[in-house]
């Protein structure tokens, strides 16, 4: 039930961010991998991701979880409305600055380019960060402990799990040049560069 304007910012918000992911999906489908390196582990968490995901439109369109609501100032509302902007945000900014090497799964494409330019010049994993993002955002505006609360385990979860693997790929294929990558950027937040 839309009954509150903190679902209908929600649900605004989600479907430009599905917006943004589906536009990159669309736009980069045809994927020929090189090499590919998918483990049973990454298909359970990727399927309760996106049960974690919605969990929150059950709330936006049900009473379901109601009985889980909690009160607190209507102005948290904008705090959360700027986080989940940032996050579509940086989203958008990661699809677009790795254009057609995005895999959705962990996998090299056969034309695959290390991409070090845009916000990959600042953060090796900017789509992980913009999803732990999300999941903040999701808590501050949805006053519900499931609703609001369903992500933030998954969207921190995943890269845990996946970044070694992920990485450990990336170095096969660029080797040393992956190696200094790492040591300029930070793995979902930028790296705090010392002043001297």
């Amino acid at each position: 039930m839309l009954n509150s304007i903190e679902k209908i910012i929600y649900l605004s918000l989600f479907l430009l961010f599905l917006i943004v992911r589906e536009y990159f999906k669309a736009r980069y489908r045809k994927i020929d991998y090189k090499k590919s390196k998918v483990k049973v582990i990454d298909v359970v968490l990727l399927a309760f991701n996106g049960i974690a995901m919605i969990i929150p439109l059950i709330y936006v369109f049900s009473a379901v979880f109601d009985f889980a609501n909690y009160n607190r100032p209507s102005w948290i509302n904008i705090i959360g409305i700027i986080i989940l902007i940032i996050a579509t945000i940086c989203l958008w900014m990661s699809h677009r600055d790795l254009g057609s090497n995005w895999t959705p799964t962990l996998g090299i494409k056969t034309d695959h380019e290390l991409v070090k330019k845009g916000i990959y010049k600042h953060i090796r994993h900017p789509m992980y960060s913009a999803h732990i993002i999300w999941a903040i955002g999701q808590m501050v505006i949805l006053p519900n402990w499931i609703a609001g609360f369903s992500f933030i385990l998954f969207a921190v979860l995943v890269p845990l799990l996946r970044i070694r693997d992920e990485e450990d790929l990336m170095i096969g294929e660029f080797g040393e040049a992956y190696k200094e990558y790492i040591h300029e950027t930070g793995s979902i937040l930028p790296r705090i560069k010392r002043i001297e």
